[in-house]
């Protein structure tokens, strides 16, 4: 049964950390709770705001924060070799410092082999992280348990810091019951003791007739059995769906690798660095979420497939529209698949040199590896432990001043 509309997640993570496990999990809590109300990014911050403000309001807004931690979380380092953490700026520190402020309640979700972080690894302002309750999501035959695992507790928790709105019971939770007074709770308490006798007395009167569909006109809903305390019956309206949207077919400008349309939730083999945004969802139909992107003007587009366990994300300027970074990240590829994958963005093979480096840290015989081919820049690491991160991107891209240091 789908929340509350009050009820509202916020998704805390580091985009080179665990943004493809991140946007997996909002997919799944979507399908509990209202898209509106999972927030996952608020990096659309209008111009000449105060970005601390506007974080603050926006996790403040919500009554619950999962906390990704992958593998790099504790010592994820700037441009400049900084511990991010250690940046009081940093928006990562900044979403749980009010969320642990505000008594919000902090799921920490350590993925794959990522361990909790200790009082000694956090800032004085996060130490209290380190007390909370974490819940992990593996990799392999663990990661459909472990995601149902997180969805039940994100409910369990929201039940209790929100009342149902079918709920008999007045009783304030969560911050309210942190807020009210002595008086205002006795207050409550008679009002409840009122509603409760009014209802006894309601009872105990004559039975009424009741109608077809066995309701009493303007009453309560007849009971055919025990006596009980039954409530209206509100028709919720119907979820709004989308329809589905058919495969795009694919245009010559947007080198699709074949000249049949591939299904909807196919999102390989990735497109040319070449095309541009148009070309990009003409292919593929519009992402599935969207951010700004971490280099100057850019928004980041990420297409996730279920079935494929994988997401691509297509980096683009919003002034020329031109993709300027592609993104694979999930479950691995072949390394063939790597290759080919790396040909279709570069435009070209790479180099005997380059395949061994790029074999050499798929099969974990070395660390992440940086290679260039064509003119661009890339990259070839493992996410916490079965993920594989892929990248190619415009060298002048990253000499861009970033907007943002999640």
């Amino acid at each position: 049964m789908q929340q509350t509309p009050e009820s509202k997640v916020f998704i805390s993570y580091r985009r080179e950390d665990t943004s493809f496990v991140a946007a997996a999990v909002r997919e799944k809590l979507i399908q509990h709770f209202r898209p509106e109300n999972v927030f996952m990014d608020v990096d659309a911050i209008p111009a000449g705001r105060n970005f601390r403000e506007h974080l603050q309001r926006a996790v403040g807004e919500c009554h619950v924060v999962l906390a990704f931690i992958g593998a790099t979380w504790i010592d994820a380092r700037d441009d400049a070799g900084g511990r991010r953490l250690d940046h009081e700026n940093d928006w990562v520190r900044l979403e749980l410092e009010a969320a642990l402020k505000r008594d919000i309640p902090v799921i920490p979700v350590l993925v794959g082999e990522a361990r909790m972080p200790t009082v000694n690894d956090l800032p004085a302002s996060l130490s209290d992280l380190a007390y909370r309750q974490a819940l992990s999501l593996r990799q392999g035959r663990d990661y459909a348990p472990d995601l149902e695992r997180l969805v039940r507790e994100v409910k369990r928790t929201l039940a209790q810091e929100k009342p149902s709105p079918t709920s008999e019971s007045t009783r304030p939770t969560g911050h309210l019951r942190r807020t009210l007074d002595g008086r205002s709770i006795w207050l409550l308490l008679a009002v409840v003791v009122a509603v409760f006798v009014g209802s006894v007395w309601y009872r105990a009167q004559p039975s009424r007739v009741s109608t077809k569909d066995g309701r009493s006109p303007g009453g309560p809903i007849a009971s055919s059995g025990p006596e009980s305390f039954a409530s209206p019956v509100v028709d919720a309206p119907p979820r709004a769906t989308a329809a589905p949207r058919s495969a795009p077919t694919p245009s010559s400008t947007t080198d699709p690798g074949d000249s049949a349309a591939r299904p909807l939730h196919r999102i390989l083999p990735p497109l040319a660095m070449t095309n541009d945004r148009s070309a990009v969802v003409k292919y593929l139909g519009e992402p599935t979420w969207t951010s700004k992107g971490h280099f100057g003007n850019t928004q980041a587009d990420m297409f996730y497939a279920e079935s494929e366990g994988r997401m691509v994300t297509y980096i683009w300027d919003m002034s020329s529209g031109r993709v300027r970074q592609i993104e694979i990240a999930g479950d691995p590829i072949s390394k063939p698949g790597v290759i080919d994958a790396v040909t279709r963005i570069a435009g070209e093979a790479p180099s005997s040199s380059t395949k061994d480096e790029l074999f050499a840290a798929y099969d974990r015989h070395r660390g992440a590896v940086t290679f260039s081919v064509s003119g661009l820049d890339g990259e070839l690491r493992w996410l916490g432990g079965s993920n594989l991160y892929l990248a190619l991107w415009d060298p002048a891209l990253h000499k861009e001043p970033p907007v943002s240091s999640r």
